[in-house]
């Protein structure tokens, strides 16, 4: 199968698509994953909820956890080549009054780093192992399912992981 988990709160991609195992340090949401070092690091940021708006927009927390189905765009015009995320489950809190708030974000992708970083897409650390993965993706035999999991803040033991190979 071919199944690709996505932990907010360890910030860590894993899975296998094909052939490929992958294992790698992974961003959403926040504006981390940009090249500069102004990446929002607050427990807000950590919100699937958050939509902040900003100078340049409207800034959001994480993508909701959820299934997605992933697929490849060889030319995307802002992202280039990168993954497309369709949600195929809704996400929804309820809390302890019984309020149930369902999430509205969509439009998620799994793409490079750049100045702006991430409103809610997986941006991976390193470029070259999302390379391999849009690789992976594009050439699979069948589809492609992102799950995300772990809502949350990052565990302290979690920050300081390298990305490397499964």
């Amino acid at each position: 199968m071919n199944k690709v988990i996505y932990s907010i709160a360890h910030e860590q991609l894993q899975g296998t698509v094909g052939k490929e195992s992958f294992l790698m340090r992974a961003w959403a949401g926040g504006g981390r994953g940009q090249t500069g070092n102004a990446a929002d690091h607050s427990a807000a940021s950590y919100d699937v909820f958050r939509k902040t708006q900003h100078n340049k927009g409207i800034h959001g927390g994480p993508l909701p956890p959820g299934l997605y189905l992933c697929t490849h765009i060889a030319k995307h015009a802002h992202f280039g080549e990168c993954i497309f995320l369709q949600a195929i489950t809704p996400f929804m809190k309820i809390d302890m009054n019984a309020q149930i708030r369902f999430c509205d974000r969509e439009g998620f992708f799994i793409h490079g780093r750049g100045p702006h970083g991430s409103d809610g897409c997986i941006v991976p650390e390193l470029d070259n192992e999302r390379l391999r993965l849009n690789k992976a993706i594009k050439n699979a035999v069948g589809i492609v399912l992102l799950e995300v999991i772990h809502p949350g803040m990052p565990l302290p033991a979690a920050i300081n992981t390298r990305s490397r190979l499964a």
